[in-house]
């Protein structure tokens, strides 16, 4: 259903940040790293993390497309047009 879909981008929204924050917590905490390492590995969290949300938004967006191409195939079979 869209409120799934919904529902599913917004886990996946939530859990990509706590990803990209836990990564630069643990990278700023180890001993000897610098801050450029750091940096590399946050924003290696962060690509992953928008490669998953983009996943995830595409998934909604199937189901949404899916759901509309159901009431059209529900209206034509009524006679609605």
């Amino acid at each position: 259903s869209i409120d799934q879909a919904i529902e599913d981008t917004k886990e996946t929204l939530s859990e990509a940040v706590d990803e990209v924050s836990s990564a630069f917590d643990s990278a700023i905490e180890e001993t000897g790293e610098t801050l450029d390492d750091a940096s590399e590995e946050a924003s290696e969290a962060m690509d992953n993390a928008m490669d998953e949300l983009g996943d995830a938004v595409e998934d909604a967006g199937d189901v949404v497309e899916d759901a509309g191409d159901d009431i059209e195939e529900e209206a034509q079979s009524s006679g609605g047009y």
